[in-house]
């Protein structure tokens, strides 16, 4: 409650003042970040320290997630009491506790959560392979908010979306190419509070690096 009070505060009046063109430019820069994966992995980093998870902060999501302790909390946070914590190497101080926990994450993932995790093994966790662990955090994420959502599917999610927004811009789905410069997400955020969106600092451009 404290939260969304202060949230209602800061939404009333912010106290900011409206940024000039070229802080607006520097303040862009933030969002160009996507160098081998480095805008996915700081994304469900940034997704990861919202959770508010008791002695958990994410730095790295490839080198914190080596010795499985960090993700089997994210897994626990997400399915509460699908991690058995008493066969948890908690002081993994070898490499071989360390892919015991690893696989331990896989193990929930599948048995416990009822993920498919396709190629996909405690040892590539363990090494820090960027793309299956992106992949893991993916289906993570999506479970976890299709869940707080009230298990809503996809398609129902679409449905809802293409409800709200422009009509001369509905997608067919989230894989939609048209969803890449935006337009749709800004109709939608706009349907849901019109004053969320300021259009002075959207760039307008039919280009990659407008996108």
């Amino acid at each position: 409650m404290n939260t969304l009070f202060v949230a209602e505060i800061f939404n009333a009046c912010s106290g900011l003042e409206r940024l000039n063109e070229e802080e607006k430019k520097e303040a862009a820069k933030f969002f160009d970040d996507d160098i081998e994966g480095s805008r996915e992995e700081r994304q469900f980093r940034m997704w990861v320290n919202s959770l508010g998870v008791d002695d958990l902060y994410i730095n790295n999501l490839y080198e914190d997630f080596k010795d499985g302790i960090a993700l089997l909390k994210i897994l626990d946070k997400v399915k509460p009491g699908c991690v058995d914590w008493k066969k948890v190497e908690k002081k993994p101080n070898n490499k071989f506790k360390k892919l015991a926990n690893t696989k331990m994450c896989v193990d929930v993932c599948k048995d416990k959560i009822g993920f498919k995790m396709i190629n996909i093994g405690g040892v590539d966790i363990h090494n820090g392979e960027k793309k299956l662990i992106l992949a893991t955090m993916w289906l993570i994420v999506t479970y976890h908010t299709l869940n707080m959502i009230g298990d809503k599917t996809e398609d129902q999610l679409l449905e809802w979306a293409n409800g709200r927004c422009d009509s001369s811009l509905k997608v067919t789905s989230f894989k939609d190419k048209s969803i890449s410069n935006s337009e749709w997400l800004f109709s939608l955020l706009k349907s849901v509070d019109k004053d969320s969106v300021d259009e002075e600092i959207i760039m307008k451009e039919n280009t990659e690096e407008a996108k």
